[in-house]
C-alpha cells in the first residue's frame, strides 16, 4: 500500500482513504479509524500498530479461518 494516511488502532492495520471510509461506516465499536497525520493516538492503539500490521492481521484472520470480505482489503 503506497503511503497510507489512515489506520485502525483496534486491529493494527493501515488503510487507504477508500477503506478508511468503509471502516468508519462500520461504527467505532467495530473499527476505530484514525488519521496517521492529524489525530491523537492512545498508547494502546500505538502498541497495536507496533505489534500488528496488515500482514500480521491477514495471517491471523487466515489462521483462525475468519471469513472476511476482499472488499475490505
Amino acid at each position: 500500500m503506497a503511503q497510507p494516511k489512515w489506520a485502525c488502532g483496534l486491529s493494527g492495520i493501515f488503510l487507504c482513504i477508500n477503506c478508511a471510509g468503509t471502516h468508519r461506516n462500520l461504527g467505532t465499536q467495530i473499527s476505530f479509524v484514525r488519521s496517521i497525520d492529524f489525530d491523537k493516538w492512545k498508547l494502546k492503539h500505538l502498541l497495536a500498530m507496533k505489534l500488528g500490521g496488515n500482514e500480521e492481521f491477514y495471517k491471523y484472520m487466515n489462521e483462525h479461518k475468519v471469513d472476511y470480505s476482499n472488499d475490505l482489503r
